[in-house]
């Protein structure tokens, strides 16, 4: 009898993580300096999450293997304003896609990813955020990663489709 209500506890319990709210949700946040974010990208679910609220955020950053194509998660992230090199954000990415609501100005933009065998590659990008315009800053690292399912989304070859951002 008792194992049998350790097991009801325990699948009620794998239920309540598995359908919780929270569960594989997209990670938001707002820094000090008042830049609204969100980062993710993993999984059908997330990418048709993003891509409803694409047009509040003025730069999306993704990250992919030069090679395959394939989306990489984890790089961190820094944003810089120009000039004057203010750290405005930095943050590990939750997926291979970073949206931030950046007010308008240069910015600097490098993201390190840890690559197979234990290196590290950086990669950098300026962008200029003008009021009403998106920015997208796409980071290219060498790595072995294959292109997998994530790729076979229902928006094509940009889960953003036609109203990318300009580069």
């Amino acid at each position: 009898m008792k194992d049998s209500w350790r097991n009801v506890t325990t699948l009620a319990a794998l239920a309540l993580a598995l359908f919780s709210p929270n569960a594989g949700a997209l990670e938001r946040g707002t820094t000090e300096g008042g830049v609204v974010y969100v980062s993710g990208g993993i999984g059908q679910s997330e990418v048709k999450e993003l891509h409803a609220e694409r047009g509040r955020y003025s730069l999306w950053v993704t990250t992919l293997a030069k090679g395959s194509g394939a989306y990489l998660s984890d790089a961190r992230l820094r944003i810089m304003s120009e000039p004057g090199h203010h750290l405005v954000l930095e943050h590990t990415m939750a997926g291979p896609w970073f949206f931030a609501a950046l007010p308008p100005g240069r910015y600097s933009i490098s993201a390190t990813q840890q690559l197979d065998g234990g290196a590290s590659e950086t990669k950098t990008a300026a962008v200029t955020v003008r009021s009403g315009v998106q920015r997208q800053a796409v980071l290219r690292f060498a790595s072995d990663a294959d292109v997998g399912s994530e790729r076979e989304h229902p928006f094509g070859d940009n889960p953003f489709g036609a109203s990318s951002p300009r580069r």
